[in-house]
């Protein structure tokens, strides 16, 4: 499974590559991004996850919570709201965008809305947002 996975995730990534998702960056752009990643391995994929309370995760050795289910569509909203309001990061200097990029990366992380794939996703959603922001930031480390 872990290999099909893998396998099938690289071809939604390229895929959303060779056409991008058009349109504002928000929830319901969020869940696109997700189900074309993740669409051809989860029937599930592009839902944000529901009635399963706080989620945790082990990360080497350390246990990280995330936020609650019931709270995903309304913290998204103010996420969302926030980073329209700072026009979508666009016209910063690349200091201050590496710096709210990472703000609203955490942000969207501790929000954690899909069971699974949401590092992946949030890659794939904020190097689309550091492109329509002008930077040429690519998505990688």
């Amino acid at each position: 499974m872990d290999r099909f996975e893998a396998d099938a995730v690289a071809v939604g990534l390229i895929n959303l590559k060779r056409n991008p998702i058009k349109g504002p960056f928000d929830a319901a752009r969020l869940k696109e991004t997700h189900r074309r990643i993740f669409g051809r391995v989860y029937p599930w994929a592009g839902e944000f996850h529901q009635g399963i309370g706080m989620m945790g995760k082990n990360r080497s050795g350390f246990v990280v919570a995330y936020d609650p289910s019931e709270n995903v569509p309304t913290a998204l909203d103010e996420a969302f709201t926030k980073l329209k309001a700072e026009g979508n990061l666009q016209g910063l200097d690349s200091a201050r965008f590496a710096i709210r990029l990472a703000f609203y990366y955490s942000e969207l992380d501790a929000i954690h809305p899909f069971r699974e794939g949401n590092s992946r996703t949030l890659r794939a959603f904020t190097s689309d947002l550091a492109q329509a922001a002008g930077t040429g930031w690519n998505g990688r480390v």
